[in-house]
């Protein structure tokens, strides 16, 4: 089984990609979603992406404990041989720092999730948002929130066994390959 890595930054694609990657990979599919709807352009936003995923998707939303979701999720279910999409790793984080957890504290988490999907007996794709391609914030919470979102690129990126930079709809990676399935969008841009 493998664990990818898609990463790009807002409306790059990223998420279709990751999409089509895990409907490519198997016919039992879940999405770990992490964006919760505090107000109705978000809520929009969250009932179009419902809309483009296929009835065979199973939606988790926690914004908070994905790895817990996944873990209670397979254990329910010990013959699981589908794909999860965590659908994003920017929102967890936003979500963890309006905790108010610790850095330390979010690195960990981040890190156990990682360390969690190096070696799975599943499919599985983290969604993430790029801020390393911009400027440094001058506000202190968007600065912590970007140094930990790097961070937590860094680790996911390490651990994958591909990286999938998204850019205008076009994969490119960053380390491994290309899934063979995402090779239309290459022609279809």
């Amino acid at each position: 089984m493998s664990f990818i890595f898609f990463v790009g930054g807002v409306r790059s694609g990223k998420s279709r990609l990751a999409q089509a990657w895990a409907e490519a990979a198997a016919p039992e599919r879940v999405l770990l979603a992490t964006c919760h709807a505090p107000d109705a352009d978000m809520a929009a936003r969250i009932a179009a992406h419902k809309k483009s995923r296929s009835e065979a998707w199973v939606c988790i939303e926690e914004p908070l404990e994905p790895l817990g979701a996944l873990i209670k999720y397979c254990a329910g279910k010990p013959d699981f041989n589908g794909s999860f999409v965590l659908d994003s790793l920017g929102m967890l984080i936003a979500n963890l720092m309006s905790q108010n957890l610790p850095v330390s504290s979010i690195l960990q988490r981040i890190g156990s999730l990682a360390e969690t999907l190096a070696s799975p007996s599943y499919s599985c794709a983290i969604v993430s948002e790029e801020c390393g391609l911009g400027f440094v914030p001058v506000n202190g919470i968007a600065r912590k929130y970007v140094y930990l979102l790097g961070e937590a690129n860094q680790m996911m990126a390490k651990k994958s066994h591909a990286a999938i930079f998204v850019s205008c709809g076009l994969p490119l990676a960053l380390k491994g390959e290309i899934p063979a399935v995402l090779n239309r969008f290459n022609s279809e841009v």
